[in-house]
C-alpha cells in the first residue's frame, strides 16, 4: 500500500472514530439542583421497592408491580431503570447516561448508597 493510501485510510478511520464519539455530552448538563432532585426521586423509588419487598417477601419484577408509574421515573436525563432478576435477593436503580450526560447515578442493595459517576 502506498504512503498516500495509508494516509488516506488513517484519515478516514480518524473521522469515523470522531463521528462515533460525537454524542458525548450532547444531553442536558447536570446541575447542583439536579443532583438533589435526582437523589430525592431515587430515594422515593427505593422506598417504594423496599415497601413492596416488606409486604410481599420478594422484590417486584418491574417498577409497575411496585406501583411506580412511568411518570414517577421520568427525568430530563431519561427514565430511571430498575435491575432485578427473579429470585435475586438484591436490586438496583440507575439514571443518567455517562456518554450523553457526563454522569450516571446508581444505587443498589449490595452498596446501599448513591454513587455518582461523573
Amino acid at each position: 500500500m502506498s504512503r498516500r493510501a495509508v494516509w488516506s485510510l488513517s484519515l478516514v478511520l480518524t473521522c469515523l472514530a470522531f463521528a462515533a464519539c460525537s454524542d458525548r455530552g450532547t444531553g442536558p448538563k447536570l446541575t447542583a439542583e439536579d443532583r438533589g432532585t435526582l437523589q430525592v426521586q431515587g430515594d422515593r423509588l427505593v422506598a417504594a421497592i423496599e415497601a413492596y419487598h416488606k409486604a410481599h417477601g420478594k422484590y417486584p419484577a418491574t417498577l409497575a408491580e411496585a406501583g411506580i408509574a412511568p411518570a414517577d421515573t421520568a427525568t430530563k436525563f431519561g427514565s430511571w431503570t430498575y435491575q432485578h432478576s427473579d429470585g435475586d435477593p438484591s436490586f438496583g436503580v440507575t439514571v443518567g447516561d455517562y456518554v450523553r450526560h457526563d454522569f450516571a447515578l446508581w444505587w443498589n442493595t449490595d452498596f446501599p448508597y448513591w454513587y455518582w459517576d461523573t
